[in-house]
Parts: structure tokens; C-alpha cells; sequence
């Protein structure tokens, strides 16, 4: 019997939410906390997909003739829950019900655990880019036990970033594709709408530490209340972009020449551009728990900006050594938030095919 294994990482964006959406250059960062797809035939006629975090009970379906799905519920609740029903119904009706390797049912299971934080309350989702990783490691997955063999090579991220924006809204960089697909430290930027990015790499003696601010956020409201801020007033939102992009250009440079001093003064100052996104969308770009955050940063001499859209989610902060990251770390202790660790991921999507034969 066929078994396909797959991981894809998460993601942590260093500097160039928002502007990047526009051509600026973005810097991304995969960590290693991974969704975990599995996908093997099942001896029942019946399909299932588990998605533990999302759903607390398998979903049910059959695969048609042509490849399509019938599935057993009416619908599924939650974005990332009907991105992965979206997924395994496209792949399958391209491929036709003919391409399954084994007669019966298919069983998947999606594992994203490692990017969600568990309270009492339930599973919260991290912004550690859960969808692009779900996207990147299932869309892998579903080909490989498809054609029987692994891929010479990684799925293209321009068609991925294709699928994704038409099961988002038409939003989305694809910068999180990208940290998903090939890990490491990223310079990422769109041409138009093809994506571009280049491998770099973070001096090994420049500390960072990531935070959870204590909300959860909803990155497309964000970006959609953003979207028509800048088409509504695209004179002011150029000038706010130009001066984005400018701040973008600088830090990344100052990763490439080591210049920490820098990079740090770049990530106070974007953190200052995206409040303004907030003041202009009406939006809590810089809520109260990213205030206070950034005040510590402040007071240590240290530099901090959310990562991401903001509102929310994980925040990061860049300082001058080792010493004043420890200073840092008990000042947010002190103040009730939790430190959120992670470390970069070396590697990008990981695949594994296994055929057993089980006369």
C-alpha cells in the first residue's frame, strides 16, 4: 500500500507586512514548527479527512468517478478547514478517481498542532501562516500519491500562489508560500504578480525573540480594510508605501552588511509606518498589547514591531546582544506575556513515498 508523508514549515515575517502586497521587499523567515500531512488508502469504501485542531471528529466523503467529492457533511466551519477540502477537490478532480493506486478510500491527515497555541479555551492559531504550510505540504502530498513517485522537483510557487489567492479572497503575497516551500531566511518580493525571492542568511550573533502578544488576529480583515484604504485614497497610500519600501530596502541591506545598530533602528521605524496603515484603515494595527510591547523594547534601548498584519498574533524583538535579550525577556514576563520560541527552519517542504506490499 502507497503512504505519503509531507511537512511544510511555518513562517515569521521580519519586515514588510503590508508593503509588499505592492513590490517592496519583504524579509520572511521560515521556523520550524511544521504541519504534518500523511495521506494512505484505508480499507473502507469510505473516504476520511482529520484535521485534529479544526475538527474534533473525521469528515467523511467519497470520491466520484470524474474525481469529484461528495462529502457526508453539509459544510465545514473555518477558513483553513474549507482550504483543505478546497485542496483535496481540485487535486482530485484534475487527476479523475482512475489515479487512485488502490481500490477504497483515501486517508488524510492534516497535523497542524505545532503552529496553533493550546489553552484551556482551544486550539488559537499563532499566524505562524498555518494556511500557506497546510497549501504547500497537502497540495505535495496529494501529487506524490497521485503519480506514485516524488516530484524532481518542488511545486511551482507562482501556481501556488494561484490556487491560494482563489481560495483567499484574490489577497495574499504568497511570501508565506515561499518560507513554506523552500525554508531558510527569505528576501521575498512580487514582479508585477510573479513572486521572486533569494536565499540570505542572518548573522549568527544578532538575537531575536518572538513574543505572543495574548489576541489572536484576522489577517484578512486586515488586509482587506487595507485594500480599500489604498484604493479609496492611492495618492496618500503611495507616499505611505514609498516610505515603506525605502525602510524595507535599508533593512535588508543591513542584514547583508551585518549592521545591526541598523536593522534595529529599521524595525522601530516600520513599526511606527504600520501604525499609520492603522490610523488610516481605522484598524488596531498597533493594538494595546503591541503598545505596551513596544514600549518595553523602548525603555531596554531594544527595537520590536508585530509580525504580520498586526492587530494581534506574534510580535518580534531585535537586540544588541545577549545580555539585553535576557533583560528583555524577564521585562515581558513581568508584564504577563509569553515568549513564543522559535528557531529558523533550515529546510522548506520535506516529502517521503513508501510503498508496501501487503500479500
Amino acid at each position: 500500500m502507497r503512504r505519503v508523508e509531507a511537512s511544510a514549515p511555518g513562517k515569521a515575517v521580519l519586515i514588510g507586512e503590508y508593503a509588499v502586497l505592492h513590490g517592496a521587499p519583504a524579509l520572511v523567515m521560515a521556523v520550524e514548527r511544521r504541519v504534518r500531512v500523511s495521506i494512505d488508502a484505508c480499507s473502507a469504501d469510505a473516504s476520511r479527512l482529520e484535521v485534529p485542531q479544526l475538527a474534533a471528529n473525521p469528515l467523511y466523503f467519497d470520491v466520484e468517478a470524474d474525481g469529484s467529492l461528495r462529502w457526508a457533511d453539509a459544510g465545514a466551519a473555518g477558513d483553513e478547514l474549507a482550504l483543505s477540502r478546497n485542496l483535496l477537490a481540485r487535486s482530485l478532480a484534475q487527476a479523475g478517481a482512475h489515479a487512485l493506486p488502490e481500490p477504497g478510500g483515501l486517508h488524510v491527515r492534516i497535523d497542524s498542532s505545532e503552529l496553533y497555541l493550546h489553552d484551556e479555551g482551544g486550539p488559537i492559531k499563532l499566524g505562524l501562516g498555518s494556511s500557506a504550510a497546510v497549501t504547500v505540504a497537502l497540495s505535495a502530498a496529494l501529487q506524490c500519491y497521485l503519480q506514485g513517485t516524488a516530484p524532481a522537483a518542488k511545486p511551482e510557487l507562482a501556481e501556488l500562489l494561484h490556487s491560494h489567492r482563489q481560495m483567499q479572497g484574490g489577497r495574499g503575497s504568497g511570501l508565506d508560500l515561499a518560507a513554506a516551500l523552500e525554508g531558510g531566511l527569505l528576501a521575498y518580493r512580487l514582479i508585477g504578480e510573479r513572486p521572486q525571492f533569494e536565499s540570505m542568511a542572518w548573522p549568527p550573533d544578532w538575537p531575536l525573540m518572538f513574543v505572543w502578544s495574548g489576541e489572536a488576529a484576522s489577517t484578512g480583515r486586515f488586509l482587506a480594510s487595507y485594500a480599500r484604504w489604498r484604493s479609496g485614497d492611492p495618492q496618500a497610500a503611495d507616499s505611505l508605501w514609498q516610505a515603506m519600501d525605502g525602510c524595507c530596502r535599508e533593512a535588508l541591506e543591513s542584514v547583508e552588511c551585518g549592521a545591526l545598530g541598523r536593522f534595529m533602528t529599521c524595525i522601530n521605524n516600520y513599526r511606527g509606518l504600520m501604525g499609520k496603515i492603522g490610523a488610516r484603515i481605522d484598524a488596531p494595527v498597533l493594538n494595546p498589547q503591541h503598545q505596551r510591547l513596544a514600549a518595553i523594547a523602548l525603555e531596554q534601548g531594544a527595537a520590536y514591531k508585530p509580525c504580520g498584519a498586526g492587530g494581534g498574533d506574534l510580535g518580534m524583538f531585535a537586540a544588541a546582544d545577549g545580555a539585553q535579550l535576557e533583560r528583555l525577556r524577564s521585562r515581558i514576563r513581568a508584564h504577563g506575556f509569553r515568549e513564543l520560541p522559535l528557531r529558523p527552519a533550515l529546510t522548506g517542504l520535506q516529502l517521503a513515498l513508501t510503498e508496501n506490499d501487503c500479500g
